[in-house]
């Protein structure tokens, strides 16, 4: 069964919260055999908490509400964290992945391995964003030892580690962290999906 657990960490994303889910749900639905996602408020102050309200009253759509804001980086642990299906997808509630981006992703996920996607086309970002891309994803190689082509992509990890696993928030970095430590936590090798 091809089940996936999506998680957005979002504050005051009021204009393109509703709209990233239904997103979403449409590729999740043609694609999967079942999907939840889990929104995970750090405390918003525009509204977003009442959209996230009210998108929780349909299927698949739960909410996770931080006490604080606590940033990137918290959000992200915790919707990884309280997903219940063996594997999750960070998205950004802005909805910065397109439709077809995630379509892809989907229609070449294996089901039973982490994937970790990476950007094919260097045009396809600013080049300002692209270097800076670049520069961070060797840093982490050099540090890390590691070969993947990118580390803070909509990638999909696995949820069940180690009790000994311990994730930490390092705010933007918790993203490559969580990558390294989870699939170096398990001894199946990542499927790697470059998108345009």
């Amino acid at each position: 069964m091809r089940a996936l657990s999506f998680f957005l960490p979002f504050r005051n994303e009021v204009a393109t919260l509703r709209s990233t889910v239904e997103a979403i749900t449409v590729v999740a639905k043609a694609h999967l055999d079942d999907h939840e996602i889990v929104l995970v408020d750090d405390h918003s102050s525009d509204g977003s908490s009442e959209v996230a309200a009210g998108l929780a009253k349909e299927n698949h759509v739960r909410v996770v509400t931080l006490v604080d804001e606590f940033g990137f980086g918290a959000g992200f642990l915790a919707g990884l964290r309280t997903a219940r299906f063996e594997f999750a997808m960070y998205l950004a509630a802005d909805g910065d992945a397109s439709v077809g981006e995630l379509t892809e992703i989907l229609r070449q996920w294996e089901g039973r391995r982490p994937l970790i996607q990476f950007c094919t086309n260097d045009r396809s970002r600013a080049p300002a964003r692209f270097l800076l891309s670049r520069a961070y994803s060797e840093v982490v190689r050099r540090l890390s030892g590691t070969t993947l082509p990118y580390y803070n992509g909509f990638n999909i990890l696995p949820t069940r580690k180690p009790e000994s696993t311990r994730l930490m928030d390092f705010g933007f970095c918790t993203q490559a962290h969580a990558v390294l430590t989870l699939l170096s936590s398990t001894e199946i090798e990542p499927q790697l999906v470059g998108t345009v």
